[in-house]
């Protein structure tokens, strides 16, 4: 049975699958930001977005149907939307992930202390390679207190993850802090059982005393 909280998660995940093409301006801010990490020269057709291809069903509970290695592309928009638990997360998006396929993920942060830290050593743990976050501060300037209230409905999300200062009644600003990710999957072990790979730079002259 779906706990209340995890009701109230899925209904936020409703909202923003209904507007994200729409008039949910905050979420689409954030998915620009996390879909300039991809080349304009690859046209990434076997790719899975979780926001538009999954239900909030699956990403709540954090259970995906598919199979290992199935896409080329993982992309994640907006993960704290629906996962409280970003290690068992990304342990899944990199068993869904084919060896070397590009991961993408953005979330918001709370302002607390190592969070780009944390998030880079869940990446290494859930055995990604070449794992890279950056964070970014985003604001929104609003010249009226209902819409910036409406924009926040349609994108679900909590005000834990917005600061609002208002300098005017006509002059409102909505502040947020982005986290962006990108990763590699699992490296395909090519080597066979009993046989020892050494980098090249490890190899040098051997020193005569």
């Amino acid at each position: 049975m779906t706990s209340l909280l995890s009701q109230g998660k899925i209904e936020s995940i409703n909202r923003v699958q209904r507007n994200l093409d729409g008039d949910a301006y905050i979420a689409n801010e954030i998915e620009v930001r996390l879909l300039e990490h991809l080349h304009n020269v690859e046209v990434p057709i076997n790719r899975l977005d979780m926001l538009r291809d999954c239900t909030a069903e699956e990403m709540v509970s954090g259970v995906f149907s598919y199979q290992d290695a199935s896409f080329n592309y993982v992309i994640a928009h907006l993960v704290p939307l629906w996962q409280e638990d970003l290690a068992v997360f990304f342990q899944e998006a990199c068993r869904m992930l084919a060896p070397n396929g590009v991961f993408l993920f953005s979330t918001l942060g709370k302002r607390t202390p190592h969070e780009l830290e944390m998030l880079g050593d869940t990446l290494l743990r859930s055995e990604f390679q070449l794992p890279v976050v950056d964070r970014e501060i985003l604001q929104l300037q609003y010249d009226d207190i209902n819409t910036l209230a409406k924009d926040l409905e349609l994108s679900g999300l909590d005000s834990e993850f917005v600061q609002v200062t208002t300098n005017a009644p006509d002059d409102i600003i909505a502040m947020f802090e982005v986290f962006y990710g990108y990763a590699l999957g699992k490296k395909i072990n090519s080597l066979s059982p009993g046989k020892i790979e050494i980098p090249l730079e490890n190899i040098t002259l051997r020193k005569i005393k």
